[in-house]
């Protein structure tokens, strides 16, 4: 009987050292987790500012050893008036332009 009750201790220790072994990997997972969707949620605000700004910037590329301007929509003109007060025809996109 002692013997029975020495096996039957022991299973319940290992058992609850087992339970509470679980228990810790799962609060530590959640708690990761949850910090891992606060950082998401961050950088989801900072990379929708980044759009707003981007989506106002030309983009420029290079092809076939030439410099070639995406013209934001919104900002072309198609006839300027320059410094010396004369009109320039032709077609003109605004320059962005962040000191």
């Amino acid at each position: 009987m002692a013997q029975c009750e020495k096996h039957a201790d022991r299973t319940r220790n290992v058992f609850m050292g087992t339970v509470a072994g679980c228990a810790l990997v799962i609060s530590g997972m959640l708690w990761w987790a949850h910090d891992v969707k606060n950082d998401l949620n961050a950088d989801e605000k900072e990379m929708a500012s980044f759009e707003a700004l981007f989506r106002g910037m030309p983009e420029f590329q290079k092809v076939d050893g030439h410099n070639y301007v995406r013209i934001v929509k919104g900002t072309e003109k198609n006839d300027i008036e320059n410094e010396g007060g004369q009109t320039v025809h032709g077609r003109y996109a605004q320059v962005w332009y962040k000191p």
